[in-house]
């Protein structure tokens, strides 16, 4: 659901032309999500030798408009951990309460 809002609001912000790469670096979601989001929401359609996204304004100023009903996500509480690092770290006790830390070696 975040992939599609963000990819529907640079679409709808953006006039011209834009790539999957350029979409893929906006957003720092992978080209290959992207291509599969468009995929599932029959956006992304062959013609004339390549990939093209076909979308009305229409509706992506439904999709920017639509009210999102799902709680807010704070991104400070957000904290990535690399896969390698995951048995190390101690996460906090409760939410909230600071980044989770690696003990030390």
């Amino acid at each position: 659901l975040v992939l599609v809002q963000k990819l529907l609001e640079i679409l709808y912000k953006h006039k011209g032309t834009i790539s999957i790469k350029e979409l893929s670096d906006m957003t720092s979601f992978r080209p290959e999500d992207i291509i599969s989001t468009l995929q599932a929401l029959d956006l992304l359609k062959y013609f004339g030798g390549q990939h093209s996204v076909f979308i009305s304004p229409k509706m992506i100023e439904t999709y920017v408009n639509k009210k999102d009903n799902s709680p807010p996500v704070d991104s400070n509480g957000i904290r990535w951990i690399p896969h390698s690092e995951r048995g190390k770290v101690k996460a906090p006790d409760t939410p909230g309460a600071g980044p989770a830390t690696v003990p030390p070696s």
